[in-house]
């Protein structure tokens, strides 16, 4: 639960290493003209009003932001460059039991993660580059 405390300076701090490994690997993605889209999974315990009553009771305590940590690393990652698509609302807005009982997305939420993929991709992505068959001496075994 320490994931959705609200923003400070030390939770950006931790983030420093994330933010350059994806910058790493947005930089090899652009070197082989493919693109990097970084999908943010919400959590259950961020859209299940269930669980944050079992959680807490009646009120999220004032220290936490259910939004966190996905509003931080959305930021981040766009301020870089990166191309994120961040599903929270879409899953808030999705009125059936999105995960199994372990925390993983259930077919339900799977098929709803696809959705957003597929719309973001439909939206803001240019078509995949063609790349040339491969040169069958190079190929091993080949």
């Amino acid at each position: 639960m320490k994931n959705h405390r609200k923003r400070d300076a030390e939770r950006e701090r931790n983030l420093e290493n994330t933010l350059h490994q994806l910058a790493r690997i947005q930089e090899l993605a652009r070197a082989d003209g493919a693109a990097l889209l970084v999908v943010l999974i919400p959590d259950e315990n961020q859209i299940n009003p269930q669980l944050q009553y079992l959680l807490w009771g009646d009120e999220v305590p004032s220290d936490y932001d259910m939004d966190m940590p996905q509003a931080l690393l959305a930021e981040k990652l766009r301020e870089t460059g990166v191309h994120v698509l961040d599903p929270l609302a879409r899953f808030r807005g999705h009125p059936g039991c999105l995960y199994l009982n372990d925390t993983h997305l259930n077919a339900a939420g799977l098929d709803l993660l696809a959705s957003a993929i597929q719309d973001e991709m439909r939206g803001a992505w240019p078509p995949p580059r063609r790349h040339a068959p491969a040169d069958p001496r190079r190929v091993r075994g080949g």
